[in-house]
């Protein structure tokens, strides 16, 4: 039979796989084209077929069959396992012999040659576990310590890179070659990019898999590669693109990506057993509105596909880089956990295991304490003096000698000179060492009379829940009365005279830096000792220990601002209602105040001085420039209580650039709020807040600003100046008296409108009634005190003589005579006041402006000069000018004291 073969003058050689080897007969050209009739022929017939492999144990059977011998031989096989004849060109020349001329075939294997290596025991389940990931690397170059960081890290099996940027000799790389000799059990499988440079898709794959490459004819729109795993008797179509943005360079559009990506997925989905795509798609998959985006969404959907990243995967804050599969595939089983779920439960847990600890060391315990005077000047010598003056006093009333009244009167005066004198040092020295905040404090502490608690009064048959929960209905339907009259209203369906651009960020703030314990100590240590009872422990004991807290609560916010949730059980506030003005009716719940009591916190460098002084500097250099200013100061009902929070959001991605995780922290923070009005002992029901923001925290006058910057661009539009401070807005204009003033006051009123209709789209309502107006001008001006009237939707607002602005009362000529008028009102008893007049004579005179006081007449030095009333005015007249007309208390006080001692000394 072979016989004939040889007599042919032109043989083609074909080969067969079978179980003993591999098998190589040359055949007559005449018998290659007819092969089929040698079908039989080549599958009965093999060369030289050796000994019966024997039976392998079931260690060896689980280990990998790597065969010492035929290792080489087998790796240089073409489609392996795909086609059973080949030519024997595919062969390497040196693991074949000529035991038959013409017949080359491999040795036989001998199980007594044969060396099984053993290997990982992770290799044994590969079938079942793959740990895989995919990776944007942005060049590989350079960053073989990174690679090998990850692979390690993450105990990975197949690493997928897009944009390697290596060229096609990538294994001259040096970055490669220090990949994998230090990953020797791993293997580097690449698609470059041709003709230019960037781009380029890669796999890194753990020894162990049989591979095939699969090779696809260059797509214009994307770069791919195609591999085709088996391991265990299953196998994983795995396909890595990388489709770059459209620019110059690559005028390659969405559309003809996704024919490509359709003629792509039209051939592998019909490959049987599992399909993993991954990459870098470059849509914006985030966005629910991105026309390309919806429509890659669609074309997965259609081809029963899924995608299963949903996290931001840029830095920008988008989602570009995917992993995709069937979806009735359950390939992916176990995808990397988050932190999401764990915020909630460190929160639960320091709380709980915080308020046990204090419990158990601290239970609370309820006493009776008796209120007594608080005197922190009172120290020992006090002590000793007032201990003195009593043993005199008891001397006095046991004998009634005058020697021992004189000496107990002398004790009396020499404790209350020392008395007054220690109290003046000791607030002279906490003025001195005071800031601004404890000095407002301090002086509130001294001056101010504190209200009674006031509640309205019970009903029949009602208990103080009852109350809580009038007061928790009350603040809950006020900003949704707001809400609703605002929509009746139609404002929101008018368009505005001007349009405003919609700017959008070009930057992008996606991920917070996680915070330190150290800047946590330091944050506790500069809180104020304010406590809710909400808190699992108080204040001063969480300072106290903050060397020990610090840990738990830095990974309690650092989790937090990672997995961009907040954690739920601090969204819940404790409203205590605050009864407005003694002159309002008690029983009402509309006259009291919604007052929470977090940690406040309030913009550095922000601040009331700061605005006036900027709204004044203009106003004044206007009327110095002959000129008039228009000032508006509008009201806005609830404004913190009333902020959309969709609105709020979408400002902050489009306007503000924050996306990604900060964006969806700061929508858990907004979102799922709750409050309840606590009433004595009594707690309301919780109520969910819809809308606002909470007053008082750190971040809401910084949400407010930020939702309410573009007003600024509405009033800027008409050419007005304006200035912000929290929810309080003053646009003002400046008039020329020259010119038509009628002109701009139709500006204004037009400008009015407009802020009207811009903050009724966006939720807020701004009352005209509560509007005030005032028309700034020079007391030299013949008609300044004519009123000024404006227009607004309908509502005639004239022009006030005075008006309240950031807590400071001005006049039309930017006086704060009546500020100061209402500042010093009741300073004095009246039955002190009364007896002192101001000196005003009839007509002008250089003491008119020296601000003396009337000397009444007396009749008697002995009596009549000796009465305050008469001898007050004379020691005030007695003193300087520059004395009497000091600007501040404290400058007179130094002042006065100065003057007496050069008095005294001279």
């Amino acid at each position: 039979m072979w016989n004939q073969y040889y007599s042919a003058s032109v043989k083609v050689p074909i080969v067969r796989q079978h179980k003993h080897g591999t098998m190589v007969i040359a055949l007559p050209l005449a018998a290659a084209v007819s092969l089929p009739d040698y079908f039989a022929l080549c599958c009965d017939v093999h060369s030289n077929p050796g000994p019966i492999c024997r039976q392998h144990t079931h260690d060896e059977r689980n280990s990998i069959p790597v065969r010492i011998s035929g290792r080489e031989a087998r790796n240089k096989m073409v489609f392996r396992q795909q086609k059973h004849f080949q030519t024997c060109t595919a062969l390497h020349t040196n693991n074949y012999s000529n035991s038959i001329w013409s017949i080359n075939h491999y040795h036989a294997r001998n199980a007594t040659n044969l060396i099984n290596v053993k290997v990982n025991k992770s290799f044994s389940n590969f079938s079942s576990k793959i740990r895989f990931a995919t990776w944007n690397a942005h060049s590989l170059n350079k960053k073989s310590a990174t690679v090998c960081d990850i692979i390690i890290s993450k105990r990975l099996d197949i690493l997928a890179i897009t944009e390697s940027w290596l060229s096609g000799d990538y294994h001259n790389n040096n970055t490669i070659a220090e990949i994998l000799n230090t990953l020797n059990d791993f293997n580097f499988y690449h698609v470059p990019r041709v003709n230019r440079t960037g781009g380029g898709v890669g796999v890194f794959l753990r020894k162990g898999f049989t591979v095939l490459k699969n090779e696809w004819q260059p797509f214009s729109s994307m770069e791919c590669m195609d591999l085709f795993i088996s391991t265990g008797g299953s196998s994983i179509r795995l396909i890595t693109i990388y489709r770059p943005p459209q620019s110059k360079k690559n005028r390659a559009t969405p559309s003809t990506f996704f024919q490509e990506f359709s003629s792509l997925l039209v051939v592998v989905l019909l490959t049987p057993g599992y399909l993993l795509l991954n990459g870098d798609f470059n849509f914006h998959m985030e966005l629910q509105n991105d026309a390309h985006a919806s429509t890659f969404r669609e074309l997965l959907q259609s081809a029963g596909l899924r995608h299963h990243v949903t996290k931001t995967t840029h830095r920008s804050g988008h989602t570009l880089d995917l992993i995709i599969d069937r979806q009735e595939s359950k390939i992916i089983s176990n995808t990397p956990k988050t932190a999401n779920a764990d915020v909630n439960h460190l929160t639960k847990e320091y709380n709980s295991i915080l308020q046990e600890v204090i419990n158990r060391h601290a239970p609370e315990v309820s006493r009776s304490i008796f209120l007594r005077p608080n005197a922190p000047w009172f120290n020992d010598s006090l002590r000793a003096l007032k201990r003195e003056k009593r043993k005199c006093e008891r001397k006095y009333l046991t004998t009634g000698l005058e020697i021992h009244r004189q000496i107990f009167r002398d004790k009396c005066r020499t404790y209350t000179t020392t008395l007054n004198s220690v109290k003046l040092d000791y607030y002279r020295a906490q003025i001195k060492n005071a800031d601004q905040n404890k000095l407002f404090s301090m002086v509130d502490n001294l001056f101010k009379v504190k209200q009674a608690y006031t509640l309205p009064s019970l009903p029949a048959n009602q208990s103080l829940q009852c109350v809580a929960n009038g007061f928790s209905d009350f603040f809950s339907s006020k900003t949704l009365a707001l809400r609703n009259n605002l929509q009746n209203s139609g404002l929101p369906l008018l368009e505005m005279s001007v349009t405003i651009d919609c700017v959008q960020c070009d930057v992008s703030f996606t991920e917070f830096s996680k915070v330190s314990e150290s800047y946590v100590k330091n944050i506790i240590k500069q809180s104020k000792p304010k406590s809710c009872m909400l808190d699992p422990g108080p204040t001063n004991i969480i300072k106290q220990l903050v060397d020990i807290l610090a840990g738990p609560l830095t990974r309690i916010i650092n989790t937090s601002l990672t997995s961009g949730i907040f954690p739920s059980s601090l969204k819940k506030g404790v409203i205590l209602p605050s009864f407005k003005r003694p002159e309002l009716d008690f029983n009402m719940y509309s006259s009291y105040r919604p007052i929470t009591n977090p940690q406040s916190a309030y913009r550095s460098f922000y601040s009331t001085e700061t605005a006036l002084l900027r709204v004044f500097n203009d106003v004044l250099y206007a009327i110095d420039d002959h000129q008039e200013v228009v000032l508006v100061l509008l009201d806005l009902s609830s404004a913190f209580d009333t902020i959309d929070h969709t609105l709020l959001l979408e400002r902050l991605s489009h306007r503000y650039g924050i996306n990604g995780t900060v964006l969806e922290w700061f929508k858990s923070y907004l979102l799922d709020r709750t409050q309840s009005v606590k009433v004595k002992d009594a707690l309301s029901n919780d109520k969910k807040l819809l809308f606002g923001i909470p007053q008082g925290s750190v971040l809401g006058p910084i949400f407010f600003f930020l939702f309410f910057v573009p007003m600024e661009d509405v009033i800027t539009a008409h050419g007005l100046s304006c200035m912000i401070y929290a929810d309080d807005s003053q646009p003002y204009v400046i008039l020329d008296p020259k010119k038509n003033r009628d002109a701009m006051l139709s500006k204004i009123e037009l400008c009015i409108k407009d802020i009207l209709i811009w903050c009724a789209k966006n939720g807020l309502t701004c009352d005209p009634d509560k509007t005030k107006v005032l028309h700034l001008t020079s007391r030299f001006t013949k008609d300044y005190e004519v009123p000024l009237k404006i227009n607004v939707n309908d509502n005639i607002i004239s022009s006030s003589p005075n008006a309240r602005d950031l807590g400071v009362t001005v006049d039309f000529h930017l006086k704060m005579t009546t500020h100061v008028n209402n500042a010093l009102n009741n300073q004095a008893p009246d039955y002190i006041t009364e007896l002192l007049d101001i000196y005003r004579p009839k007509r002008t005179l250089r003491s008119t402006s020296q601000n003396l006081l009337v000397v009444p007449k007396s009749n008697t030095k002995t009596y009549g000069e000796r009465t305050f009333q008469v001898s007050a005015p004379k020691l005030w007249n007695s003193l300087p000018d520059y004395i009497r007309l000091s600007s501040s208390l404290g400058i007179f006080k130094g002042l006065v004291k100065t003057h007496l001692f050069r008095k005294y000394f001279d």
